[in-house]
């Protein structure tokens, strides 16, 4: 199993599609990720398990809204974490 710590693993869309083709032709192993919940869309939870990803870390970073967005500056608002759990359900 192999497990991609990178805090900017699929950043980029067009990245992601080709990440996901050539990683199923070559290397063809299940692997785990890390994702930001901002950044999360269905398209890119689409493209991880065609890759073969069989599991997502999403950095909720604190449950608290003034925590995360003025302490920490995540700027990620409780929707789109929950956004991003839904599209990892699916």
């Amino acid at each position: 199993v192999i497990y991609f710590q990178d805090d900017t693993f699929g950043v980029d869309i067009n990245w992601m599609e080709e990440f996901s083709k050539k990683y199923k032709e070559s290397i063809n192993l299940s692997f785990h990720c890390n994702q930001r919940a901002d950044l999360l869309t269905e398209r890119k939870v689409g493209l991880l398990k065609e890759a073969g990803c069989f599991g997502v870390s999403v950095a909720v970073e604190a449950a608290n809204d003034y925590l995360r967005n003025r302490i920490l500056e995540k700027n990620i608002t409780k929707e789109q974490i929950l956004q991003a759990i839904k599209f990892l359900k699916k």
